[in-house]
């Protein structure tokens, strides 16, 4: 496997050659960009959005195009707090203005999984956005019940 950050790599070919043995170790379909995310990988999480951003028409094409399903979001939200990741998630909720409120299908928002992981920069940093550290999931823990599990 090719290193995540072999920046000189073609970005589209590391991609599909991440997503292919991803889809193989998870039985799960991954986007390149939520790859970057669930290895924490921020330099190609870069190069990967610089080369997206310089064949789109527009911010809003790009967007629409790698971020406009609702689970793409969740995976790279989720990961990059999982992941206790700062800068990924500055990136995702800042610069690519992803909802940080965001909920999957099991009512489980960031503040649950950073709260399930331990991430406790990633409570703070969430708390600070105006993350609700109350909310509740599908089966009505907030994530302190999260927290106390682990």
């Amino acid at each position: 496997m090719k290193s995540a950050l072999a920046l000189n790599a073609d970005p589209s070919s590391l991609a599909r050659e991440d997503n292919q043995q991803l889809c193989e170790r998870y039985d799960r379909h991954y986007s390149p960009f939520a790859y970057a995310c669930l290895t924490g990988s921020v330099d190609c999480f870069k190069t990967l959005y610089n080369h997206a951003i310089s064949k789109s028409k527009s911010p809003e094409a790009f967007m629409s195009q790698h971020f406009g399903q609702r689970e793409e979001q969740i995976d790279c939200l989720f990961n990059a707090v999982a992941k206790n990741n700062y800068e990924l998630l500055r990136l995702l909720t800042t610069d690519l203005k992803i909802d940080y409120r965001i909920t999957d299908k099991l009512g489980r928002s960031a503040m649950h999984v950073a709260a399930e992981k331990g991430a406790d920069l990633m409570i703070y940093m969430l708390a600070e956005m105006g993350a609700d550290v109350n909310i509740t999931d599908n089966e009505g823990e907030t994530p302190l019940h999260k927290a106390v599990k682990e």
